[in-house]
C-alpha cells in the first residue's frame, strides 16, 4: 500500500476522533478522560488486547470476503447473513458429530465455508445470469438468515430447560484452542491472519486472481480477452461468502461454544467499513480489523463507565466513513492516489 494511502487512513481516523470529541464534550464528559478509558480498555492491558483481537477475528475474515467480491465489482452486503449460516452449520455439527479434534475442526471450517458460499452464490447467480441488483438481494438475504438462526435457537435446536434461546453446547473436540489462558482469544485469529496473506497471494500473484480483478476492472475487456466473466463472478462470490461463513464458525467454536441469538452484533456490516478503510488490501484489513475490534471494545467500556450512550460507537464509525469518502474524493481529484 502506498504511503499516501496510509497517511490518508491515519488522517481519517484522527479527524473522526477529533469530531467525536466535540460530541463527547457536549454531553458534559471530558474527551481526554473518555478516550483514556477507550484506549486503556482496548489496548492498555493483556486482557484488553486479547479481547480486541477476539473481536477483530470475525471482522478480518468477513472483510477478506468482501474484498474478493468488491475486487470483482460484486457489491456483497450479505456478509452478515453468510456469517450466520456458517455459525449455524458449525453449531449443528459441533454438537452432533463425534469425531477427534484433528478431524472435527477441518470439518467445521469446511462446512462453514460451504454454508456461507451457498448463501452467497444465490445472489451471485442472479447477478451473473439475470443482472439482478446484488445490493438488494444480499441485503435482504441477511434478514432471512437472521430469522433462520432465531428459528434454530428458539425452536428446532433449542437447549431443553434453557432460560434463554440457545442451542446445546458444542463438543470439546469442536472448540478452538485458546491462545492466551484466561481470555477469549482463540486460534481463529491466527487463521484470519494466515488467510489474509493467502488472499493477497491469490489475488495478486495468480492467474485466478488476475481474472477476478480483470472481471471487476473492465468486464467487457475481460470477456474480449477470453475470461468467462459469469464464471469468475460466481467464483468470487463463493470465496466471499465462504470466508464470511468461516467468521461465523469462529464465533461458535472459539467464543460462545453454541449458537445464540445475536451471535453477531453486526460484524458483517462492520466488515464493509473495515475493508473500505483498508483500501481493499488483504493485509491492511488485519490492521483496520484490529482497530475496529478496539473500537468496539473501547466504546463498550466508555458506555459502562461514563454517561456516553452505546450509540457513540456507530457515530464514530459514521465519522470515519464520512471522512474516508471526503478525503479519498479530494485526493483523487488532486491525483495524489
Amino acid at each position: 500500500m502506498k504511503g499516501r494511502k496510509i497517511l490518508a487512513i491515519v488522517a481519517e481516523i484522527g479527524l473522526a476522533f477529533a469530531a467525536s470529541a466535540f460530541l463527547i464534550a457536549a454531553m458534559g464528559v471530558d474527551p481526554m478522560m473518555a478516550y483514556g478509558v477507550f484506549f486503556s480498555n482496548a489496548f492498555g492491558s493483556l486482557y484488553g488486547v486479547a479481547e480486541t483481537l477476539t473481536v477483530a477475528t470475525p471482522l478480518i475474515l468477513a472483510a477478506l470476503g468482501i474484498i474478493v467480491a468488491f475486487r470483482c465489482k460484486f457489491w456483497n452486503i450479505g456478509a452478515e447473513g453468510q456469517l450466520l449460516l456458517g455459525a449455524a452449520i458449525a453449531a449443528w455439527l459441533g454438537m452432533s458429530v463425534k469425531a477427534p479434534f484433528s478431524l472435527m475442526l477441518p470439518l467445521l471450517f469446511s462446512a462453514s465455508f460451504m454454508a456461507g458460499a451457498m448463501w452467497g452464490v444465490i445472489p451471485g447467480y442472479l447477478k451473473a445470469k439475470l443482472q439482478v441488483n446484488e445490493i438488494i438481494t444480499t441485503l435482504m438475504m441477511n434478514f432471512i438468515a437472521l430469522l433462520f438462526v432465531s428459528f434454530l435457537v428458539e425452536d428446532l435446536l433449542k437447549e431443553e430447560g434453557a432460560l434463554f434461546p440457545r442451542t446445546p453446547p458444542i463438543l470439546p473436540a469442536a472448540q478452538l484452542p485458546k491462545l492466551i489462558p484466561g481470555t477469549r482469544l482463540h486460534a481463529g485469529f491466527i487463521v484470519a491472519v494466515a488467510l489474509s496473506i493467502l488472499v493477497y497471494l491469490v489475488l495478486q500473484k495468480t492467474i485466478f486472481g488476475y481474472r477476478i480483478r480483470s472481471t471487476g476492472s473492465n468486464p467487457l475487456a475481460a470477456r474480449y480477452g477470453g475470461i468467462n466473466v459469469t464464471r469468475y463472478t460466481i467464483y468470487a462470490v463463493i470465496l466471499s461468502g465462504g470466508l464470511a461463513g468461516m467468521a461465523g464458525m469462529g464465533e461458535v467454536s472459539g467464543v460462545h461454544y453454541r449458537l445464540v441469538n445475536n451471535i453477531s452484533p453486526g460484524y458483517g456490516y462492520f466488515a464493509i467499513i473495515v475493508a473500505l478503510l483498508g483500501r481493499l488490501h488483504p493485509i491492511a484489513v488485519v490492521l483496520t480489523g484490529i482497530f475496529f475490534g478496539g473500537l468496539i471494545v473501547g466504546s463498550s467500556a466508555m458506555t459502562s463507565m461514563t454517561v456516553i450512550p452505546g450509540a457513540f460507537m456507530y457515530v464514530l464509525q459514521a465519522f470515519i466513513l464520512i471522512f474516508m469518502l471526503g478525503i479519498d474524493s479530494m485526493m483523487e481529484k488532486m491525483k495524489l492516489f
